[in-house]
């Protein structure tokens, strides 16, 4: 395909911001690494934690691997062989998108693991000195995610464009990522929680002792899982969201077609762009100008002003790109409008959509709310009301998502049809960095705090905490932020999946293939609504089995070891991390290969029909029960810190032990079940996408 000079200086842009935002991003690494690494017992933590996460990503990357592998020739001898006359299109994309995943995750690793020691160093000098370390090393993987994400999709395709212009072989490209990131966010989920839940459970509840208390064994596996889970297993869910979602508007764009169809391609790489120049400036300011106030507002800020950039610039960007476009008549109360106003108010619903979630997280989860608040005094009672009122509180939480989720699709199909669907969750995706840098700051944050604790440097306990109760609302913020992206996101690939399936709503029988009287589209949708139920319960088992062994080997240590709970003796930490390494990787292919396998039956058994249910199925309560976990859990264990804070006779108090066992059931839910969750409704849309041309023969 030969490009106009204008698409050719267009492509010089886009890598140039591509290129920029890693070089930014290694030059921040470099930044980072110059900073004062502590004390030698905060050292020697440090390495603990270190050596713990890589072991885990190592072996973690090694199963990836060989899936990949068996995934790649299965790819190339079906898709490639049948559908392309032997051009590997989707293999290429394929190694492309999985490799480009693998290298965002270890880089998350690297600067997570980097940044917690330095971090907790520099809370000497001030709150605000360690803040700038946590939020430039999270900075880095969110910088990564959105060049390397940039560079990839758009590369990929300009490769592919000599052959054939069309983005559907961007589609391995997809599967290669929702492959790492599901074996990521199951792996992790399940490391981290079990980890947590057995430090917490022994240490606090059985022997009384604080949290990341240096005689606890199971304390460096806890602070490892905050890294493999919410830097990389966060780092992958984000990356690919963006990349499905960025492939997913240009294949839309393509298949509408029209005199401006590449116009409409090329705004949707240039809105990642944008995402690019507003994350760098919401840096600048958060470094370089004047910061007081609480963390929380300095990180919100930072939010605001790449949100106010962004919008901005898309509103200057829709004008200029498809200002010629014409008009477009609405397909629900027929509203016409100039085309490019339509995807500018597309655009912006996605962003709004993105603060009214936030609000409403920080409302059902934040301390200093009232349904936390209420969690935490019905544990005055004992654990059965903290249990209840938090798990009616989870389902309260869904509602106002839910809606958001309806209200983006109604409105942006209505300004600008199939593509304003997909382009609301892509402005929504373009603070990926953003957010990428909000939640890893938590992770970095709490792993500075455990540093210090464990390090005998009490006295800056009280600092790291304000940065880890920063960290937390930010994070609870980033999980709903990435459901809702793949709610949005799993619209406009259902909608790519049926125009690729061939079938034509535009005509009678193509509507009565999806009426709700046909049987196999409600066969598919009752067998969609099962696999997210399904799924989670896998999970949550695994969890539960691995916090077992790891319960038990934490009462060994502490029946066995003389001196460990006076502080004379040294916990086996190597043997906690081990337990948990092995039970994440035993438990995690079942779950992982089940969506795929589900997909795949629905398809070759019940027909294309079914297929569409499945995706809407799967994606109404996936999309409502990941929202659910997310909620209920950070709910619980804010409400146990509220407590914590000396509220209701604070540590020790029947409040606060009723509140403990109710963030023990939280912790599977809010960082095992619920992302995964989201994982899993992209993994199976990219699976439907991918198989989508086999459907037609």
């Amino acid at each position: 395909m030969k490009l106009e000079p204008f698409f050719l200086t267009l492509n010089i842009i886009i890598f140039v911001i591509g290129f920029s935002s890693i070089i930014i991003g290694s030059y921040l690494i470099f930044r980072i690494k110059s900073r004062d690494t502590g004390s030698k017992e905060m050292q020697k933590i440090s390495k603990a934690i270190r050596a713990g996460s890589f072991a885990y990503i190592k072996r973690e990357y090694f199963y990836v691997g060989i899936i990949s592998i068996i995934l790649g020739i299965i790819l190339y001898f079906t898709l490639d062989v049948f559908v392309y006359s032997w051009v590997p299109f989707t293999l290429i994309s394929f190694i492309v998108g999985t490799g480009s995943s693998l290298i965002c995750g270890f880089i998350g690793m690297y600067i997570s693991t980097l940044s917690n020691i330095r971090t907790a160093s520099a809370t000497q000098k001030s709150i605000t000195a360690g803040l700038k370390i946590a939020f430039n090393g999270s900075a880095v993987i969110g910088l990564f995610i959105m060049g390397t994400g940039l560079i990839g999709v758009f590369g990929v395709y300009n490769f592919f464009s000599f052959l054939d212009a069309n983005p559907v072989h961007l589609t391995g490209y997809g599967l290669g990522s929702s492959l790492v990131c599901i074996f990521s966010r199951v792996g992790g989920g399940i490391f981290t929680k079990s980890a947590d839940i057995g430090a917490d459970l022994v240490g606090k509840l059985e022997k009384g002792i604080p949290e990341d208390d240096p005689r606890n064994p199971g304390v460096i596996a806890d602070n490892v899982g905050d890294n493999v889970g919410d830097c990389v297993g966060m780092s992958a869910d984000l990356f690919e969201s963006l990349t499905i979602t960025l492939l997913v508007a240009m294949l839309i764009s393509y298949e509408i077609g029209g005199t401006f169809w590449m116009h409409r391609l090329y705004f949707s790489v240039l809105v990642v762009c944008v995402g690019i120049i507003s994350f760098l400036i919401a840096i600048i300011t958060t470094n370089y100008v004047k910061n007081k106030g609480k963390p929380i507002k300095i990180l919100n800020r930072g939010m605001l002003v790449a949100g106010m950039i962004s919008i901005g610039l898309f509103g200057l960007m829709s004008y200029l790109m498809l200002g010629n476009e014409g008009f477009f008549t609405g397909n629900i109360w027929g509203l016409n409008i100039p085309y490019w106003l339509g995807v500018f108010l597309s655009s912006l619903i996605g962003l709004t959509v993105t603060i009214i979630v936030s609000f409403n997280t920080q409302f059902f989860t934040s301390g200093g709310h009232k349904p936390t608040k209420e969690i935490a005094r019905a544990g005055e009672t004992g654990p059965a009301t903290n249990i209840l009122k938090g798990y009616a509180t989870g389902l309260k939480s869904m509602v106002i998502p839910g809606i958001m989720v309806v209200m983006a699709m109604v409105l942006a199909y209505e300004l600008a049809g199939l593509f304003g669907i997909a382009l609301s969750s892509l402005s929504l995706l373009s603070m990926t960095g953003m957010i990428q840098a909000i939640d890893t700051f938590g992770a970095i944050s709490d792993n500075a705090g455990g540093i210090v604790e464990m390090s005998g440097h009490e006295e800056l306990r009280d600092r790291t905490d304000i940065l880890d109760e920063a960290g937390n609302t930010t994070a609870a913020n980033a999980k709903g932020f990435a459901i809702i992206s793949s709610g949005l996101v799993a619209l406009a690939t259902i909608g790519a999946v049926i125009d690729e399936a061939g079938i034509d709503l535009t005509t009678v029988s193509g509507i009565i293939k999806l009426s709700l009287n046909n049987s196999l589209l409600i066969s598919g949708l009752i067998v969609g609504a099962l696999v997210p139920l399904l799924f989670s319960s896998l999970l949550i088992d695994s969890v539960e089995n691995t916090a077992y062994k790891m319960i038990n080997e934490i009462r060994r240590q502490f029946d066995e070891i003389d001196g460990l709970m006076e502080g004379k003796a040294n916990p086996n930490y190597r043997k906690c991390v081990d337990i948990s390494t092995k039970g994440a990787l035993k438990n995690l292919i079942i779950p992982c290969l089940m969506g795929l396998a589900a997909t795949l039956v629905v398809a070759f058994i019940l027909g294309k029909n079914a297929l569409i249910g499945f995706l809407y199925g799967k994606l109404i309560v996936g999309l409502l029960m990941a929202v659910f976990y997310a909620n209920a859990g950070g709910a619980w264990d804010n409400a146990k810190k509220w407590i914590e804070k000396g509220n209701l006779g604070g540590k020790g108090s029947e409040a606060h032990k009723s509140a403990v066992i109710g963030d023990t059931i939280g912790d599977p839910f809010k960082d095992t079940a619920g992302p995964s969750i989201n994982s899993c409704i992209k993994l199976m849309n990219m699976v439907a996408l991918l198989i989508a041309p086999i459907l037609l023969f």
